[in-house]
């Protein structure tokens, strides 16, 4: 129910609108393309994540599900970009001041209210705070004084952003561990194989050294010989001594089943290879999504701070270049 919400806002935030011609006024450009690049360089990296070993997972209706959750996410970093071109197509109007604002109050209202009645339960403001919020907004006589009305809409929408972040990360969490169990399992009896022929080699091994042992007078390593391998048994004389033809038997018998056990392995050794690289590409895939979403919450989080500074005036690129800055903070640190 939860996720339906979510996605049901973030459907309406995609839809944008053109209302007017351009001219010069205070320059709201840069907060729409700062907003697009981090999106964009997000976006460019969810599109580059591709799974090659653990492609046939991605048919599993628990992995479809997950992946409709990183829809959400999408949706967040559209409507954000959506907005931003919004603000600054009227920030570049031939609009007056008051026409400005209730193009902004009009936008908000076809993207907010039917998701207000439909789910009230997904955002704080009920359809009555909705229309206050609106009303603040035509009142006001400049697009910054509209935007500084629209700040807890935006302040909300990084709430419920927030929210559905959180849903994800958890969900991406118990996908990975789904994951885990699931290459295991499919992987478990040429596995369980791999390392009965790896113990035979190294009992193969370990026997020729006890029966090297023996050979320089050790007695005592016949019988660890014989309980590494009793079969080895069958091979000695009625003593229970090997002569020096039985230790070559005894040697014959361990190079023949070194032999087996190298040529098993190699048989083995290409499904081996692709449940190491099965592994090896969850792994990659896990932190890149985590590290994607971590970027996305910033970039909400930043993208909400910088609306604010726009709201108080600070419209000049160098000013809210913090888009720029925590971009490259962001590439440094993660």
């Amino acid at each position: 129910m939860r996720n339906s919400v979510i996605l049901a806002v973030l459907v309406a935030l995609v839809a944008g609108c053109s209302y007017v011609k351009k001219t010069k006024h205070l320059d709201f450009k840069p907060f729409a393309e700062y907003t697009i690049s981090l999106a964009a360089d997000i976006e460019y990296g969810l599109n580059q994540q591709r799974a090659y070993y653990l492609r046939d997972y991605r048919r599993d209706p628990y992995l479809q599900q997950h992946d409709d959750l990183w829809k959400g996410v999408r949706m967040i970093l559209k409507g954000i970009v959506a907005y931003s071109v919004e603000v600054t197509t009227l920030g570049s109007s031939t609009l007056n001041g008051p026409e400005r604002c209730d193009k902004l109050a009009e936008f908000l209202d076809e993207m907010t209210r039917p998701v207000l009645i439909k789910y009230p339960i997904v955002f704080n403001p009920t359809t009555e705070d909705l229309d206050t919020l609106l009303t603040n907004i035509r009142e006001q006589d400049s697009l910054i004084k509209g935007l500084s009305q629209a700040q807890p809409w935006v302040d909300e929408l990084a709430r419920v952003a927030d929210m559905v972040f959180d849903k994800v990360g958890d969900d991406l969490d118990n996908v990975a561990e789904y994951l885990v169990t699931a290459i295991d399992s499919s992987n478990a009896e040429f596995v369980m194989y791999y390392e009965l022929i790896q113990r035979l080699q190294n009992n193969v091994f370990k026997s020729l050294v006890h029966l090297g042992e023996y050979r320089r007078g050790d007695e005592t390593a016949l019988e660890k010989l014989f309980t590494i391998d009793p079969q080895l048994k069958e091979l000695a004389g009625l003593d229970n001594k090997l002569s020096i033809k039985e230790m070559q038997a005894v040697e014959s018998r361990l190079l023949f089943k070194a032999q087996k056990a190298r040529e098993f392995k190699e048989q083995l050794a290409p499904d081996l290879e692709v449940y190491r690289q099965q592994q090896r590409e969850l792994d990659d895939l896990y932190a890149s999504a985590k590290q994607h979403l971590r970027k996305s919450r910033i970039t909400v989080i930043v993208w909400s701070r910088a609306h604010r500074d726009l709201a108080l005036g600070i419209v000049e690129p160098a000013k809210i270049n913090i888009f720029d800055l925590t971009k490259k903070a962001i590439d440094t640190a993660l």
